[in-house]
């Protein structure tokens, strides 16, 4: 996600949540986001979240993964498919879309590369037809 996405995704959340202020918006998005990260003792502020939305804070990776899950609406429970390629070798893992992070690094460490489901199968019928 690039820094001005994320500007725009955290306008629209504080927009969505303005009802009692903005510093209420932020804490309240500042709480999510750290519940989502399972943040424990250490959570982020309503200032840091309203600084990286005015730009004056460089967001870390961490906020960023943790942001992009709150606005897709992840949910804990909710299982999807995840695609993998390699030289010679597809994966694909179904399972809770709340391991994605898990999976993608551990995946990554493998020496696995996240694909689209369009480009898992147009890998996946290229093998097949090498293969015969």
């Amino acid at each position: 996600m690039d820094v001005g996405r994320l500007k725009i995704n955290l306008g629209q959340l504080v927009g969505s949540l303005s009802a009692g202020g903005k510093v209420q918006a932020y804490q309240d998005i500042a709480d999510r986001l750290s519940r989502i990260a399972g943040l424990n003792g250490h959570s982020w502020s309503w200032r840091y979240v309203a600084s990286v939305h005015s730009g004056s804070v460089a967001p870390g990776k961490k906020f960023v993964r943790v942001l992009e899950l709150l606005v897709e609406e992840i949910s804990p429970r909710r299982k999807q498919w995840f695609y993998f390629a390699r030289y010679h070798s597809l994966a694909a893992v179904y399972d809770k879309s709340l391991k994605r992070e898990m999976i993608t690094e551990h995946m990554r460490g493998l020496g696995y590369k996240a694909v689209s489901f369009t480009r898992y199968m147009a890998l996946k019928s290229k093998a097949v037809r090498r293969r015969k």
